[in-house]
């Protein structure tokens, strides 16, 4: 018998599956415009003992070119959505908006 949680994993895979076989379109070689770049990295764990024991550090930078341009540790899954929605504005606005 499948396991009730089964089908929304499998819709992430094949999520993941379709962007990058999207983003691998391109020829391998290719490389990525450095302007249009962005990078965000989270890290989570657990942190025993603790009221509030998730902590997901966060490196990102809406331009790959000039380096990572903030990182930060935060505890809340909302925190960490709303960091996530929040550097997605900026990759859509492009380099100059987030730098303001």
């Amino acid at each position: 018998m499948p396991h009730p949680h089964a089908a929304p994993s499998e819709a992430r895979r094949d999520l993941a599956l379709t962007v990058t076989q999207l983003s691998r379109a391109r020829l391998q070689d290719e490389s990525m415009p450095a302007p249009l770049t962005g990078l965000f990295i989270i890290r989570a764990w657990i942190e025993d003992g603790s009221s509030e024991p998730l902590r997901a550090h966060i490196r990102l930078t809406t331009d790959v070119s000039s380096g990572f341009e903030d990182s930060m540790t935060l505890s809340q899954v909302p925190a960490v959505c709303e960091a996530v929605a929040t550097w997605l504005g900026n990759v859509l606005s492009g380099p100059a908006a987030s730098s303001e």
